[in-house]
């Protein structure tokens, strides 16, 4: 597994750090055991400040594993689709291809990030209402103003963006799922 994520641009730069994600992970575990050994002699010292917080940090830790094999599994499988994509557009010569794969792949490590922030209970609304204007209802205004009344897959009815949309309100879902736990 670190050869493959090694070959992607985020595992490149990790590698230069002289980290590996095999060694991230077992520091991980390595931190887990320590704060559970370090909770039971707290407790047994009747230090209940400290007892709470290492439980705290502890009970946290499985979120942050989570996040970094969500970003693992996330980065890995868009390299694949990304480098399918690349491969299979090659042949075809479409116009704006070199431009469309960067920011599809962006878009997707963007959504990747924000998935695994939410996972580990970070607050990520700053950056969903960065998001709220790409929202179809909010460029209706534009399509009712211009003359041109199209039917396509992406603006179904009343002008909106359904794809946008549909995406927004799927992340949206996520961050209050995450922030149920």
């Amino acid at each position: 597994m670190d050869e493959r994520f090694e070959r992607t641009s985020f595992g490149a730069s990790l590698r230069s750090s002289g980290l590996k994600v095999s060694r991230v992970i077992a520091g991980i575990v390595r931190i887990f055991g320590y704060l559970i050994v370090l909770t039971a002699v707290f407790d047994i010292l009747r230090q209940p400040m400290i007892t709470d917080l290492l439980i705290d940090i502890t009970l946290y830790l499985p979120r942050v594993l989570i996040a970094i094999l969500i970003l693992l599994i996330g980065i890995l499988s868009i390299d694949i689709v990304m480098d399918y994509l690349s491969n299979t557009i090659k042949g075809m010569k479409i116009e704006g291809a070199d431009i469309l794969l960067p920011l599809l792949r962006g878009f997707l490590l963007l959504i990747v990030v924000l998935v695994a922030l939410d996972t580990m209970l970070i607050d990520t609304t700053i950056i969903y209402i960065l998001f709220r204007p790409l929202d179809g209802e909010s460029l209706s205004w534009w399509h009712s103003n211009t003359e041109l009344k199209t039917q396509s897959l992406l603006m179904p009815e009343k002008g909106s963006n359904f794809f946008l949309s549909f995406l927004i309100k799927k992340i949206s879902f996520l961050n209050c799922e995450a922030n149920r736990f």
